[in-house]
């Protein structure tokens, strides 16, 4: 499973699948964290979050900042898909929760 640019490889199956469990059970929360807060702090704006979590470069953050400003009027279903594939071009491949929240992120930055 592709996690984030942090992969780490272990020679240990078993060892590799507890290790990626542990990771997507820290992203979990972390991303249940954001969301309270979110809660709390409507004015709470996550999206750099993704940009330093993923590593883009400015290039590459401004480039979905366009798209998002772009195409405000697509669905959010259309967003998504293409944010997906955006990642899994450029990046690698992102669980689809990740990607949604991604997506409500930079939607509320474009909005405010």
């Amino acid at each position: 499973m592709p996690f984030s640019r942090f992969d780490i490889t272990l020679s240990n199956k078993k060892s590799q699948e507890a290790l990626e469990a542990i990771l997507y059970q820290y992203r979990d929360i972390i991303d249940d964290l954001n969301d309270e807060l979110q809660q709390i702090n409507p004015n709470y704006n996550p999206s750099g979050r993704y940009i330093v979590e993923l590593g883009l470069s400015q290039d590459e953050s401004s480039e979905i900042y366009q798209y998002f400003g772009i195409n405000s009027n697509k669905s959010e279903e259309e967003r998504v898909k293409w944010l997906s594939d955006w990642l899994k071009k450029n990046v690698h491949e992102c669980q689809p929760d990740y990607v949604l929240r991604m997506v409500k992120a930079f939607t509320v930055d474009l909005e405010d």
